[in-house]
Formats: C-alpha cells, structure tokens, sequence
C-alpha cells in the first residue's frame, strides 16, 4: 500500500482516465504472469522425477569412477512433446519490481511538460511588425529625392555600412538651396553671318554703286555702262530665300528692274528663251572668242518680252540685248551674268576687271 501511494503521487499530472488505463494494463500483466509461473511450475514437478529415472537407467550415461571423458557428447534423451521447454517466468515477487520500474519510466515520461504550439496570431503579428517597418524604411527612403526635387534647401548626410563589413570612409549626400546661372548679356552682341567673299578684286562695298567703272573703249565691257549695285558674287555662298543654289557660277546685278542689258563683247547669240520655265527664267545666250578662246556670257532674269535679239543673230559690244526682270528662280529683279570659258564658268567680275 504504501508503494501503491508514492506511486499515485508521482503520476498526479496524468488524467484520472489516463492513471485508471494503466493501472488495468499493469493488474492484467501481473495476473497473466502469475499464471504462466504457476502452470510451468507444476509441469516441472510432475516431469522432472521420470526424466530423472530415465537418465539413470541408461547405461550409456553410467560410467566407472576414474575412467576418461568421451571424446563426443553422448545424445540426450528428446524432451516429451508435452513438455515447455522454455525458460521459466519469474516468480510473482522477482516480477514485481521490474514491472513497478517499466512503470516508474511511463509516468515519468507522461509527467514531462508537452511544448506549447505556438500561436497563429502572434506569429502574424511578428510578420505584420516586420512588414510595417519595411513600409516605413521604403517611405523615408522616397520622401528624402521628393524634397530635393521641390527645390527645398535640404542637407542630408547618410552614412551606410555594408552588411559584411564597415567603411572606413563614411558616404555624404548633400544638396543646397538651388540657383540659377547669371548670364552677363552685355557682352555679346548680334551680328549678321559673314557673306562668302567674291572675287579679290571686288570691292568691299557690294551693294552700292561704283562697284565698278566701265571704259566704252574697251573690247570686253561690263553689261551696264556705269556701276551698279552687286547684290551676289560668285562662288559658294548661303542660298538666299531658301530657293537659290549654294554654289553661285555668276555675279548678280541689281540696277532696276527695266534697266538696258548690254552684250559684254562681239559675238553672235546662241539661245534666246523668251518663256519663263524656272532657273534662269528668261535668258540670253552670246559665244565670243576673246583672246583667242572661246567665251560665252548668259543674261539670266531677263523682264519677260524683252529680248532684243534672235539666234543667230550678230552683236556688238555694248548693243542692247534685253532688260532686267525678275523671272525664274529670283528673290527680286536682278541680271545674273555667267562667263564660260571653255565651257567652264569663270568669276564674271575678275575676268571683266583684267580687260575692261
């Protein structure tokens, strides 16, 4: 009784339906192998006395004192079928303090404390605080460029360290109050773009008369019989109106519109277009032969029903072949003359110069 009690005192954290299953288990165990020891015991005492005699009567067993040991075991005789020949239980008091131990160790093992699952709630709390500390990190990291971009005055040093290692140098950011650039206007100044030169000889005024001094002497003579306005030389140059060429093969007369044109040397009238079908508009062409080459000189431009002439017909220096117009490609009323020396466009004003 008084082991039964410290035992009740040792399994006071089982249930009461737990401790009753176990006593049942342990009261049935006990009973079963009171059982078995008792059967075995009375098939021993009735067997073992005529297994005895039998052993004894057998005189391949029976042997003189003093004489040597078989070289082989001799065969025993076979146990009844009717014998267990296992070995037998222990007594019911030998049993007893094993089965109390095997109980010890089961109550033990249920007075353990069990691990509390852990709860879905808090859980999700830890994940919802992680969370909203990523929010808050994410917002401040975008709300820092949103006040430099408003052109607030911010200064704002951060310094990060690696996760791995540390710097030794910490990383500034810093942003002023914005400014803008000063630009000093007064010392620049408008100018129109330079205008490509025309021939050397040219003078510097261009666009006003006495560009030139015209001997009525002369073989070769300029297409009018004093200076005029030189509105355009030849060679490259910036394409006026947008609608000219950039590579001029001619000087660009402006005297008027109506104004005589004049043959620039003897010769005999090529061409005479007297419909305006764009480019030179209406146009006259003259071959010469000066200094022994071949010449041709074009009036381009010309007013609409003013050729004076015919092809074919011959000229004289100096003798009106038409007036000046604004036919064709033109930006305004003007004589565009070309010189052709073989064929090749020359500088109109430096080949009249050096023989006028």
């Amino acid at each position: 009784m008084t082991g039964r009690r410290a035992l009740r005192t040792t399994v006071a954290p089982l249930t009461r339906r737990e401790t009753l299953a176990l006593e049942r288990a342990l009261h049935a165990e006990l009973i079963a192998a009171t059982e078995r020891t008792e059967t075995l015991s009375d098939a021993l005492e009735l067997k073992a006395p005529t297994a005895l005699l039998h052993l004894a009567d057998d005189p391949v067993h029976t042997q003189p004192a003093g004489a040597d040991e078989p070289s082989s075991v001799p065969d025993l005789a076979p146990i009844p079928a009717n014998v267990d020949s296992s070995p037998p239980p222990l007594p019911r008091t030998a049993a007893l303090p094993s089965i109390r131990t095997r109980r010890a160790g089961w109550e033990a093992a249920a007075s353990r404390p069990r691990p509390r699952p852990r709860s879905r709630s808090a859980e999700g709390k830890r994940h919802g605080a992680r969370a909203a500390t990523a929010l808050a990190f994410a917002v401040a990291l975008t709300a820092i460029p949103a006040l430099s971009a408003a052109g607030l005055p911010t200064t704002h040093v951060e310094t990060v360290a690696a996760p791995a290692a540390t710097l030794t140098t910490p990383q500034d950011f810093a942003m002023g109050e914005a400014s803008s650039a000063q630009v000093a206007r007064d010392g620049y100044s408008v100018s129109a773009p330079k205008k490509p030169a025309l021939a050397a000889s040219l003078p510097t005024v261009a666009r006003t008369a006495d560009t030139f001094t015209n001997n009525p002497d002369s073989a070769v003579q300029w297409p009018f019989p004093v200076g005029v306005p030189i509105s355009d030389g030849f060679g490259p140059r910036e394409s006026p109106g947008g609608i000219g060429s950039t590579n001029h093969k001619g000087v660009d007369f402006t005297p008027g519109q109506g104004s005589p044109i004049s043959a620039i040397a003897d010769g005999v009238v090529r061409l005479v277009q007297r419909s305006d079908q764009g480019g030179l508009g209406v146009y006259v062409v003259i071959d010469h032969v000066i200094d022994g080459q071949p010449v041709s000189s074009w009036y381009g431009h010309m007013l609409t029903g003013s050729p004076l002439v015919e092809e074919g017909q011959a000229v004289k220096v100096g003798q009106q072949i038409g007036s000046v117009g604004n036919t064709g490609v033109s930006t305004g009323a003007h004589t565009h003359l070309e010189v052709h020396v073989n064929n090749t466009p020359v500088d109109p004003y430096a080949f009249i110069s050096a023989r006028n």
